[in-house]
């Protein structure tokens, strides 16, 4: 009777076992299909809404922060963090299931493997591992175990609707997941092109870093050829400036160009050097005063490319250029075209100066223009300035004799030739259309 009854229990422990399996496995499942519901329910409300948009975006604005300011990246890191842990509150039923459970931990290796490889490049392929394996494991669950689970608990019976409904919630799922593959594909691509750019730039800055020291080193060559070399290649360096950086290398170009005229051809006059010599130039002789290309070629180089019409548009917004050239024996200039409006040329010797410019046919060129020119004490014997803008320009105490001094005027701010020395200068004006006879002011 004993072993019967133990019988009848066993039988009936078993049968007790049998009954409950099938709610458990039920309830798990009904648990499981559920979990798209919950989230349904939560969104429906306007409340539960705005929590979930807000903790989103929370998450992304950190995320953002952490990757764009490196240094304080654990600020951001802190804010993905509250916003993360808003939603797992926020849907903590949800996740409680077997496949929340499986969202969040995959997720969790691919955001965490991804930010791996970002941030140590030693631990790149371990970074790069973690992120396969959260993407593989979120590969499996949306073509297993997350159908089912959306698709609510399993009939009775089989069901070729619900086979159905599986299959387009893991098409669905499958769409979602390689649209965020593509969404961090075109992320990589651009950090590339960024990279790619960055590194341009670098490699572009330390090239012009390099011709401009190389450039400069050869401004001190002996040889004429070599310095004329040196002063074409900041001239191709100004021409090809771009961006802030290349404005302030403009300028910085332009005041080198500068102080080498004053270095080089300076007032009085220098003893001629070994390559002047050689060349046999000798600066008293009438021919060589009267042309600073034959006497010195690379100032007069220099001059015309500090005297572009385009520096301006060259050089950083509200900073002007004004050429520092006092005390330079300028003689037999050639001043065709250039603009030096505002330089300072107090003391510079310009004598034989010529800004007259070649005509030719259907070509409109423009005078010189040395407007606002401060030419005090300057020398300007046999100049022919015929043409040149000389609106502003201080001419006090300077040595005008046998200069052509015809040139355009502003009514309201004429020469000042007070104390110039005037002996048979060609002294006309031409103001509004008409030709006018300078005045020396007593």
């Amino acid at each position: 009777m004993g072993h019967h009854v133990m019988t009848v229990g066993g039988r009936s422990a078993a049968s007790s076992d049998s009954s409950l399996r099938p709610q458990t496995v039920e309830g798990s499942r009904r648990r499981g299909g559920c979990m798209f519901q919950r989230v349904h329910q939560v969104w429906a409300t306007w409340p539960g809404r705005l929590i979930i948009i807000l903790s989103t975006l929370l998450v992304l604005v950190g995320l953002c922060l952490a990757y764009r300011y490196p240094t304080t990246a654990w600020v951001g890191l802190g804010l993905a963090g509250v916003g993360g842990l808003t939603l797992l509150l926020v849907f903590r039923q949800a996740w409680t299931t077997r496949p929340g459970l499986l969202i969040i931990l995959s997720t969790l290796l691919v955001v965490g493997g991804l930010w791996l490889a970002y941030r140590d490049p030693k631990a790149t392929w371990v970074g790069l591992g973690l992120a396969g394996v959260g993407g593989l494991t979120l590969l499996i669950g949306c073509l297993i175990v997350f159908p089912s689970a959306f698709a609510g608990p399993p009939p009775q019976e089989r069901d070729t609707s619900r086979l159905q409904l599986e299959n387009e919630i893991r098409t669905t799922l499958l769409q979602a997941l390689l649209g965020v593959v593509v969404l961090l594909g075109a992320v990589s691509g651009w950090q590339q092109f960024v990279g790619t750019s960055q590194e341009l730039k670098i490699s572009r800055n330390t090239q012009i870093t390099e011709q401009l020291s190389t450039a400069t080193g050869q401004l001190g060559s002996e040889e004429v050829e070599v310095r004329l070399g040196a002063i074409y290649t900041l001239d191709r360096l100004l021409r090809t400036a771009e961006g802030p950086d290349g404005q302030h290398d403009s300028f910085t170009v332009y005041n080198l160009l500068a102080d080498y005229i004053k270095a080089r051809s300076p007032w009085p006059v220098r003893p001629p050097d070994e390559d002047e010599q050689r060349r046999r130039i000798d600066r008293y002789l009438p021919l060589e005063i009267q042309s600073l290309r034959k006497r010195s070629p690379d100032v007069q180089l220099a001059l015309t490319v500090v005297g572009h019409r385009e520096k301006q548009k060259r050089l950083p917004y509200g900073l002007e250029f004004t050429p520092f050239l006092t005390d330079t024996d300028l003689r037999g200039v050639t001043l065709s075209g250039l603009e030096l409006q505002s330089a300072d040329l107090r003391g510079a010797h310009l004598d034989y100066a010529d800004t007259r410019v070649p005509v030719k046919e259907g070509v409109q060129t423009k005078q010189s223009d040395l407007s606002g020119a401060d030419l005090r004490d300057a020398s300007l014997r046999c100049a022919n300035l015929e043409g040149t803008d000389l609106t502003g320009a201080k001419l006090q105490r300077a040595d005008l004799r046998d200069a052509i001094l015809t040139g355009y005027e502003d009514n309201q701010h004429p020469a000042t030739l007070k104390d110039a020395k005037l002996t048979d200068a060609s002294t006309t004006r031409r103001r509004s259309g008409r030709t006018t006879s300078y005045h020396r002011p007593r």
